[in-house]
């Protein structure tokens, strides 16, 4: 028969277990771009039941952004919680453009905190007569991104559109950020009460 210590080092392993063998996932930012999100700024960008799309005929110079924060500028504004291992950014878009005689223009996509900027897509066009037609995915897990941090997303295209001009259709569909860990699902009370409940 075990004493009462022994009970409670008992009844707490029990009551651990399912956790050190589950790691808990929880979703930090999702949207399907059918409308701005609270948050976000965007420049030329519109938005409907399609995602975030940049519709672009012209022969002037391009400039867009959509982004997290409240202007053009770099605003983190997605929370990294306590008791997060790795963070999972998924993200998918559609790019086409065609015309232009050797246009100069840039398409990407970053990441940022306050130390870090990193590219996850970058597509420069400056051939004669583009014919782009791409679907693409991205699933990234940043080694630089830690639990108590701040995320920042921006999407960014600008250039020249060629001396005939371009025709530009970029559509994001959509931007999913999860949280994993192990200790995500436990908040302080919870530890709390099973200290208490021994």
């Amino acid at each position: 028969m075990l004493s009462g210590d022994e009970r409670s080092w008992f009844i707490l392993f029990l009551l651990l277990l399912p956790l050190a063998a589950h790691s808990e996932e929880v979703i930090l930012f999702e949207t399907d771009f059918s409308s701005l999100p609270e948050h976000w700024y965007s420049e030329e960008f519109t938005f409907g039941s399609t995602g975030a799309e940049l519709y672009w005929i012209s022969f002037d110079h391009l400039s867009a952004v959509l982004c997290t924060g409240e202007s053009g500028g770099w605003e983190n504004n997605i929370f990294i919680p306590d008791g997060t291992d790795s963070v999972r950014i998924e993200i998918s878009h559609h790019i086409a453009v065609s015309g232009g005689d050797y246009p100069e223009l840039t398409f990407k996509i970053s990441l940022f905190d306050h130390d870090h900027d990193e590219r996850i897509w970058y597509e420069y066009i400056s051939h004669q007569n583009p014919n782009i037609n791409q679907w693409l995915e991205h699933s990234i897990c940043p080694d630089w991104l830690e639990a108590g941090e701040w995320l920042g997303i921006r999407f960014r295209a600008y250039g020249w559109p060629g001396e005939f001009g371009s025709i530009i259709n970029w559509k994001i569909f959509d931007v999913t950020v999860t949280a994993y860990g192990d200790q995500l699902g436990l908040s302080p009370d919870t530890w709390a009460g099973i200290k208490s409940s021994l």
